[in-house]
């Protein structure tokens, strides 16, 4: 049985611990938090997304008010088969939602963390360019935790 979440701070301790069994995506999902440094914004952290067939899948990084998601592809992304699954899951995760996905690589031996570090950048200017499109047309609604 999961424990009681007591106040928001706890809530974001443990969403942001739920990656740290997989090195990258646990550095891209805290990078991320940190560097968006937006409380308005609520995320989740391996969002369990149905469809109704019952299959689950959980989404890396969730963003439920801007209606976005990110992909961390760590090495196991990068074959054939994963990728055509990889297509599959976005279109299932779309039509259950209507989220859109981003995606980060990590697996690419040529790619530094300068390069890892220049996308995850570019994805927050992203997402705030999006809060700032959904807040200007009173599509947003700011993150209440309680």
């Amino acid at each position: 049985m999961s424990k009681e979440i007591k106040n928001q701070a706890d809530y974001i301790v443990r969403q942001l611990s739920k990656t740290s069994s997989k090195r990258w995506e646990h550095y891209v999902v805290n990078r991320v938090y940190h560097l968006l440094n937006d409380p308005e914004i609520e995320f989740v952290c391996q969002q369990c997304i149905r469809k109704k067939d019952g299959k689950l899948y959980l989404a890396d990084l969730c963003f439920p008010q801007l209606r976005e998601y990110l992909e961390i592809d760590e090495k196991h992304h990068n074959n054939d088969n994963n990728k055509f699954e990889d297509s599959i899951r976005k279109l299932d995760i779309f039509d259950c939602t209507g989220f859109n996905e981003k995606r980060i690589e990590v697996y690419d031996e040529n790619c530094s963390i300068e390069q890892i570090n220049k996308n995850i950048d570019l994805y927050i200017k992203f997402l705030r360019e999006k809060k700032d499109i959904l807040s200007k047309s009173g599509e947003f609604k700011t993150w209440d935790y309680e």
